[in-house]
Formats: C-alpha cells, structure tokens, sequence
C-alpha cells in the first residue's frame, strides 16, 4: 500500500491535471515570458532593419545636404559674376550713348527727354535692342541725363564764345585750342556748338539783310557741319561707333554669366529635388508606430512578471497574447502594405508615354 501511494504523489507531481484536480494553482510565468520573448524578438528584428534603413537615409541626407550647400554656393557666385556683368554692360551702354553723336544732337536742341523717345534717335540702336529691357532703359536714362548736365556746362561756356558769322570754325579747331574737354564730354560739347553756330550763321546773314539760303537751323547743320550729323541708316556696323565693340564684348560676357546663372540655378532645384526625396514617407512612420505597439506588448508581461501573479487572471489569460496577436497582425498588415506601395509599374523609357 505504501508503494501505490507514492507512485500516485508521484504522478500528481508530473502532471499538472492532476494538480488541478486536487486544486494546486498553475505557474503563469511561462506564459509572460514567452510573450515577452517573443515581442522582444520581433522588435529587435524589425527594429534592427529600422535601424539600418535610417542610418542609410541620414547617411544620404548628409550628402545631400553638402551637395545642395555647394550648389547654393555656387549659384551666389554666378549671381555675383552676373551682377559684374551686367554692371560692366551698363557702363559699356552708357559710355557708348555718350558718344552717340545724334542724341548727343537731340538732347542739345531738346534738353532732357523720355528713355522711350531717346532711343528713337540713336546711332546705335541696333546694339541698344541686344540689351534687356531694364538695362537698356536704365542706360538711356544715365546718358540722357549725363548729356544734359554737359549741354548746361557746354551753353555757360560757349554761347558767348561762338562770333556772329556765317562760315563758323569747325569744332575740331575750336575744342582743341580753347577748351579740354573729357572724351565722355566731347560729343556733347560738339553737338552744342554746331548748334549754337548755325544759329550764328542764320543772325549774321540776316543783318546783313539778306535771305538766308538755309531757312532752319537743321538745314544749317545738314549743310555746314554734314560730318556731325549722322544717319540711322549708316552702313558701317556697330562696332564703328566709339565703344562699340566694348559694348558687345560686355553683351557676350552678360550672355555667358546669365547662362552660368541658369544653369547653377538648375543644379541648386535639382539639389533640392533630391534632397527633399530623401525625407522619410508615410511608411517609415507607419513602421515607428509599429514598433512602439511592439515594445507595448514586451512591457505588458515583464509588468505583469515584475508585479509578482501567482495564478492566472484575465489579463494573463487574454490580454497579454492579444496584445502579442495583435501586434503580429499590425506587423504582417505593414509589410503588406509596404510590399504593395514598392510594386509600382516601371516608369517608360522616353517617348513611349
């Protein structure tokens, strides 16, 4: 009899049925610590490639970064050449209209006058048109106004000094031998005085009663002064004018720097472009969410553990493999969805659009 009732404790003791049956609570440990394992072991899997792919994509962002930096860089200096450019362009423009011997002509008889009306009387309009519509305008404007501060300077000085007569010098013999002049100036100066000597040449032929065989000043200057007054339609090209070449070396510098500035500004919105698909998408932050349900459900039971259950309640019974399942479900519903946004048609080759 002894020995059948220890064979039985044994048996009660091997088998927890039969400890049930006699009442004696079940160890719910394995069950929070399979749980918590195994939560664990997907976190550190998923999180693991998480890890990789956002080391891979700051790594790319840096690139990115120090590559758009440089472009940013570069476009400031294109702009900066630009800028020079153009500012060499319009003093080029500017010193060109100042020798332009039919505005300086126009601005002597008119004074000042409107930038649109000016480039309708110059020599050099042809060059002026290659000019872009700011810099033309504000050049015209500059040697117009330039123009007009000499034609002051040149009426003070010269409308005393011009005699009443009806063959006047030519203005080769008289800037030379009475007045230093500045190249800029010369024309202007010039332009004053043919003006002012054929209104000399008009006086002395009427006091000396008789008709003039000019009636206007215009038909003096046409006739006494033919060198000064030049045609819109002359055949030499722009280059024969004072500057002109210097003008259009200026045209062709602006041309290559706004070419520069172009394609610099290309490079910086591609930069951008690139740098700007190297943001994390909504997957990434779909994959993070996961990942912190995953890290909910290896704290659930290590909770549980640490509080010390002794027998199996509701939350050990249910929630904590819930958790798990759901967990699972959440990370295989990801991958899918993932799976389903990376299987996208191939882009057609050029043309076949």
């Amino acid at each position: 009899m002894g020995t059948i009732a220890a064979f039985a404790g044994g048996l009660l003791r091997i088998h927890p049925t039969a400890q049930v049956s006699q009442g004696a609570p079940l160890d719910p440990n394995w069950l929070l610590s399979t749980s918590a394992v195994a939560a664990a072991t997907l976190l550190a899997i998923v999180g693991g490639l998480f890890v990789a792919q956002l080391i891979s994509l700051v790594s790319e962002q840096h690139a990115a970064d120090a590559r758009l930096t440089d472009a940013r860089e570069a476009l400031k200096e294109a702009r900066r050449n630009l800028s020079r450019a153009t500012d060499t362009l319009r003093a080029a423009a500017t010193r060109l209209l100042l020798h332009d011997r039919q505005l300086a002509s126009f601005v002597a008889v008119r004074g000042a006058i409107p930038a649109e009306e000016a480039e309708q009387y110059t020599d050099t309009a042809d060059i002026l048109a290659q000019l872009l519509g700011d810099d033309r305008r504000e050049c015209v404007l500059k040697a117009v106004e330039m123009l007009a501060e000499m034609r002051v300077s040149a009426l003070d000085a010269l409308i005393c000094f011009v005699p009443v007569t009806d063959l006047p010098e030519p203005w080769e013999r008289i800037g030379g031998r009475h007045f230093g002049v500045f190249a800029e100036a010369e024309t202007q100066w010039r332009a004053v005085y043919n003006l002012i000597a054929a209104h000399r040449a008009i006086e002395a032929t009427e006091m000396r009663g008789h008709s003039s065989a000019d009636s206007s000043v215009a038909e003096v200057l046409q006739n006494r002064f033919p060198d000064d007054v030049r045609s819109r339609d002359a055949a030499s090209g722009p280059e024969s004018f004072l500057g002109g070449a210097d003008t259009l070396e200026a045209l062709s510098e602006q041309a290559r720097a706004v070419e520069n500035a172009n394609t610099a500004l290309a490079v910086v919105a591609a930069a951008k472009q690139h740098r700007n698909g190297l943001i994390p998408p909504a997957e990434f932050r779909s994959g993070v969410w996961v990942l912190m349900y995953l890290a909910i459900a290896v704290i659930l039971p290590l909770a549980i553990l640490a509080s010390g259950p002794r027998y199996f309640s509701f939350t050990i019974t249910y929630l904590v493999p819930g958790s798990l399942g759901i967990g699972v479900i959440v990370l295989v519903i990801f991958f899918w969805r993932l799976s389903r946004t990376a299987n996208r048609q191939a882009i057609p080759p050029d043309g076949e659009e």
